[in-house]
């Protein structure tokens, strides 16, 4: 078997962002079959209870691989290789603790959840049955017994910088969970007769497959690389099991906040387009239901292509900037962040540009005639917002790994609070100002300026604690 290697930060975003790209793309393709065979109803659930467990996925566990990446980085650098191991332990126990525990909340509250959906957001109009939306939650929740562990080996080897193996590891759950999806829900719903929300609940359950041979093949790629991964050394172990948990509490909470807040984002949007557009004139409960699974899944799927740019630069620069922490190279640290923000400009603008400009076919290709024509609009906007995503995303975690993690929770909070405040304002202002059938877009700008709002506030600290210059990325701004 082949010896894995280390990436560097430049060659290790392009892997990373090369994986991700082509499992959102196989996301966006999966979904025209996958829309057509579950149906209207069908999509209203799918879209709304991936977006209660993604929530849920990170808050048990996007906290702990990132951290766990910092703490191997930090740990490897230092050369204090038997430390590093017990961190990785550790962070396994913590995180699957952490997934059983929301995994018994899912399945006991629900129903409670689903009545939170189907009765209180539609203002009391049932877009679906309690029941079916219920056991789609306890179908989805079984994935979280699986995925801790693939997350917290992934973070274990993009510590010690080994992006291609944890790339394409992604490109594997993909395939798998997308085989699950159309498969699990063509024989649901052709083959056995079953309802179309039985076909959601077995699509669902995808996720944890994927996962699980995700696993399989990261164990079998790295079988035989312990001199790369698990250097032998004669050192004491110098951190105990408490003060392990302590430093995991120290990194989690600050990226606990930042990866849920995207989560938050979607799930504020979800809530509040719904509950208002159902108590305004000229929206019913199902046009609302419609216009939010746009805005939250169907939408941001086609826009994945610029997020994953993110999530590529995350797996470099994570690691990067905490050993560079360590080392105080400041400087270099400027660097590695200018040039970060420099390839999301020179990817995410031009991408932007093409799908905006052609969002009518594009919109058309994936789920076909756009009725109400609300897809096609909300694609032109949702673009743009995800490419302040991804700054947003990118900063935070360069932040995390300098180890400025109290920024971080402060300037996230603010954009959050600051999208909860003016979301409903800015759709009845949109609405009172004669544009009553755009006014959902008003969500959207909330979200905006909600996120460019943390965006400023890391840039100034960056620059004010540090004396980080942003000249580079100004220059490649204007010159795009």
């Amino acid at each position: 078997m082949a010896k894995i290697k280390k990436n560097g930060f430049i060659d290790g975003t392009l892997v990373s962002y090369i994986a991700i790209v082509f499992t959102k793309i196989l996301g966006m393709i999966y979904i025209i079959p996958f829309a057509a065979m579950i149906g209207p109803k069908g999509k209203y659930i799918y879209s709304c209870v991936y977006i209660i467990y993604n929530l849920v996925l990170n808050a048990s566990t996007s906290g702990i691989p990132t951290a766990t990446s910092i703490l191997i980085s930090d740990y490897n650098t230092r050369q204090k290789h038997k430390t590093k191991m017990k961190i990785y332990k550790v962070g396994n126990a913590v995180s699957m603790s952490m997934g059983v525990f929301f995994f018994l909340v899912l399945e006991i509250f629900a129903n409670q959840i689903a009545k939170f959906y189907t009765d209180v957001i539609t203002n009391n109009s049932q877009v679906v049955d309690l029941v079916e939306f219920a056991w789609a939650i306890r179908c989805i929740g079984v994935c979280l017994l699986i995925v801790p562990f693939l997350s917290v080996y992934r973070g274990f080897l993009q510590g010690h910088k080994i992006l291609t193996v944890s790339a394409f590891s992604q490109v594997v759950e993909q395939i798998v969970r997308i085989a699950v999806v159309l498969l699990g829900a063509y024989c649901a719903i052709k083959v056995f007769e079953q309802t179309q929300t039985t076909g959601v609940d077995v699509a669902l359950l995808g996720a944890g497959v994927g996962a699980l041979a995700a696993i399989i093949y990261l164990k079998l790629k790295t079988k035989n690389s312990d001199e790369v991964i698990i250097k032998t050394s004669d050192e004491t172990v110098d951190l105990s099991t408490k003060q392990i948990i302590k430093k995991f509490l120290f990194y989690c909470i600050p990226i606990l906040i930042v990866a849920v807040s995207a989560n938050i984002y979607e799930l504020v949007d979800n809530i509040l387009v719904i509950f208002t557009l159902s108590n305004l004139h000229g929206f019913g409960g199902k046009t609302a239901a419609d216009i939010a699974s746009i805005i939250s899944t169907y939408g941001p799927k086609i826009a994945m292509i610029i997020t994953a740019l993110a999530m590529g630069l995350t797996s470099s620069i994570v690691p990067e900037m905490s050993s560079l922490a360590v080392k105080k190279d400041y400087l270099n640290a400027n660097r590695k962040l200018c040039s970060a923000l420099n390839i999301i400009f020179a990817i995410a603008l031009p991408i932007m540009t093409g799908i905006v400009i052609l969002s009518i076919p594009v919109y058309g290709l994936f789920y076909g005639k756009d009725i109400g024509g609300y897809g096609n609009l909300i694609l032109k906007i949702i673009v743009p917002v995800n490419v302040i995503s991804c700054i947003k995303i990118t900063l935070c975690m360069a932040m995390q790994g300098l180890k400025k993690t109290k920024m971080v929770c402060i300037a996230t909070i603010t954009g959050i609070i600051a999208n909860l405040i003016l979301d409903v304002p800015f759709m009845l202002l949109l609405y009172y100002c004669g544009l009553q059938k755009y006014c959902y877009i008003g969500a959207m700008i909330a979200t905006a300026v909600g996120q460019s709002t943390c965006i400023f506030i890391i840039l100034h600290n960056l620059k004010k604690t540090l004396g980080f210059n942003y000249k580079s990325v100004l220059s490649r701004f204007t010159l795009l």
